[in-house]
């Protein structure tokens, strides 16, 4: 199989899966400012869902630019990828009715710290398959997965602090890697 026919996969599930989280939203009752208001938490937690399938399908798209060749075990690590991702419309519903809630919050953390997991098996079978690609990637998902056990800890304290620091961890994705940008810009 050809790496951009698993691109094209991935642009396929990530689209349905934006869909999905804009149609779990609920529609405003009160047709005012303070309706808008009153569903607050709940634009919140899609806006910050939505947020990191575009940073995924943008990084995705930058890390299989550096690589040739893709196998069976990056087919899967892939799929798993997929997996977590796919879930976030649940979990995001279930942070949706209960912005407080202690297993709401840890909840989307975990399944963001799976994905991260997940993101990160696939870097390394992806440069398993291509050497010259190690330098190219990093280790920026480390970080991630480490940043992420932390904000775990923090939903203790005070649970929104789950969604919201999953969404600050996500903006060190923004720029995608910087390696990959030099090497096609130049």
């Amino acid at each position: 199989m050809s790496k951009t026919r698993l691109e094209a996969f991935n642009d396929a599930v990530i689209a349905i899966i934006m869909t999905i989280l804009v149609l779990e939203l609920k529609p405003v009752t009160d047709l005012s400012w303070h309706g808008l208001w009153d569903i607050r938490t709940e634009l919140l937690s899609y806006l910050f869902s939505f947020f990191l399938m575009a940073v995924t399908w943008n990084n995705h798209h930058h890390m299989f630019q550096v690589i040739g060749k893709i196998n069976g075990a990056i087919l899967w690590a892939n799929t798993n990828l997929l997996l977590w991702l796919s879930l976030f419309p649940f979990a995001t519903t279930i942070v949706d009715s209960h912005w407080m809630s202690p297993f709401a919050e840890q909840l989307y953390v975990l399944l963001y710290f799976l994905y991260n997991i997940a993101w990160l098996i696939l870097r390394l079978l992806l440069v398993k398959q291509n050497p010259k690609s190690k330098q190219i990637l990093g280790h920026k998902d480390l970080i991630t997965c480490g940043i992420t056990i932390m904000i775990f800890g923090l939903t203790f304290l005070y649970p929104p602090l789950g969604v919201i620091g999953c969404f600050l961890n996500t903006l060190q994705w923004v720029i995608p890697y910087r390696k990959v940008e030099r090497k096609f810009n130049h």
